[in-house]
């Protein structure tokens, strides 16, 4: 039986996601797949990586994700180049 407050987890993820500087969330809400947005706030926190790193990063791993997603279902000879 759920409740309206949802899982810990998914508080936790949305708490995550709302400490994000503003340029990294509307990278992730622009991206093709879910991301961890865990991963992004430590990398940030910890001044790994600047925001505007983290959105290259994410819009990085978006793309690549997605040439390999349509590789997979349209085959090898699929244009990637129209893939951005």
């Amino acid at each position: 039986m759920g409740n309206s407050k949802g899982t810990s987890r998914e508080t936790r993820t949305l708490d995550y996601y709302d400490r994000l500087p503003r340029s990294v969330r509307a990278a992730l809400r622009e991206a093709r797949f879910d991301w961890a947005t865990r991963f992004y706030l430590k990398s940030f926190e910890r001044g790994h990586m600047s925001a505007a790193e983290l959105v290259k990063h994410i819009q990085m791993i978006d793309r690549k994700q997605a040439v390999k997603e349509a590789r997979r279902v349209w085959g090898k000879d699929y244009p990637v180049e129209l893939i951005r």
